[in-house]
């Protein structure tokens, strides 16, 4: 009876290590950080277009707790409202399957979809990588994106007196597309029907 237990506790652990291994794998093809649909039987295990990108996440923050004595980190992260449709009918088309979370063109975390997934809240979470510093990288990625869209606007605003931690507070609640449709329609008011009317 012990040996079956031991057996089976062995076997427990070595597909939990493959299924980290699996998981970390790098990519051959350079693809933008955020979640992908995992493809079986391919060399190249992520579909080519992703489900939705860093630049469409609009809440990210950082959870911890412990986990056998150890400390364990995971990133609670919410979709925009203008990807909930794809973000949900993706997750649909993957219910028994695998999605994965792709940063630096590396598998962070390949969870199984077990149900659509309407709300747009997601976790990324792996005991073998450094969420945390994951987390401060996601985060300025998306601070950059929102950024970039402003890059020549003067900048005499309000918010700038404010620290850089609370600048980048107010701007992961940024939506990025409601972002580039309001620099849009301030830089081409002309190209916005009934704009000026």
């Amino acid at each position: 009876m012990v040996k079956k237990r031991f057996a089976i506790l062995l076997g427990a652990i070595f597909l939990n290590i493959l299924f980290l291994a699996s998981c970390n794998k790098k990519q051959t093809e350079r693809r933008e950080n955020g979640w992908y649909h995992i493809l079986d039987n391919r060399k190249d295990s992520l579909s080519i277009e992703p489900i939705v990108t860093v630049k469409d996440f609009v809440a990210l923050k950082l959870d911890s707790g412990t986990m056998s004595g150890q400390p364990f980190y995971s990133i609670e992260g919410k979709i925009s409202k203008h990807k909930l449709i794809k973000w949900g009918d993706a997750t649909e088309k993957a219910i028994g399957k695998r999605i994965g979370f792709v940063y630096n063109n590396e598998i962070v975390t390949c969870p199984q979809v077990n149900m659509r997934l309407e709300s747009g809240h997601f976790s990324i979470s792996n005991t073998a990588y450094d969420i945390k510093n994951l987390f401060y990288k996601i985060r300025q990625e998306k601070v950059d994106s929102i950024e970039y869209l402003f890059r020549n606007w003067n900048r005499d605003s309000e918010i700038y007196p404010l620290s850089k931690n609370e600048i980048d507070s107010i701007i992961m609640e940024i939506d990025y597309w409601e972002a580039a449709e309001l620099k849009d329609t301030v830089t081409n008011p002309l190209d916005h029907f009934g704009y000026g009317q």
